[in-house]
């Protein structure tokens, strides 16, 4: 099943204006949307193969930080656009 997983800006604004702490990572599949402070991204065995993390920065209010975390191997892909 494919899901992708985003940052609900609109979310991260509410909690902001709101002084809130309502989930902001969206999982959406097929099935409909899922919010919540991590997700766990597992294999066919039901195994963690990684896990995204957001989080409010020490102390401020405005700033967050998202990080993922795994196990795992892990390719880094930059692609630079040249300039016309």
């Amino acid at each position: 099943m494919k899901s992708v997983i985003y940052v609900n800006e609109r979310r991260q604004r509410s909690n902001r204006k709101n002084g809130t702490k309502d989930p902001c990572l969206a999982v959406k599949t097929y099935k409909g949307v899922a919010y919540g402070h991590e997700v766990v991204i597992v294999d066919d065995d039901g195994v963690e193969v990684a896990r995204i993390v957001l989080r409010k920065y020490s102390g401020n209010d405005v700033v967050e930080k998202l990080w993922v975390e795994t196990n795992l191997g892990v390719k880094t892909v930059f692609h630079i656009e040249s300039e016309a």
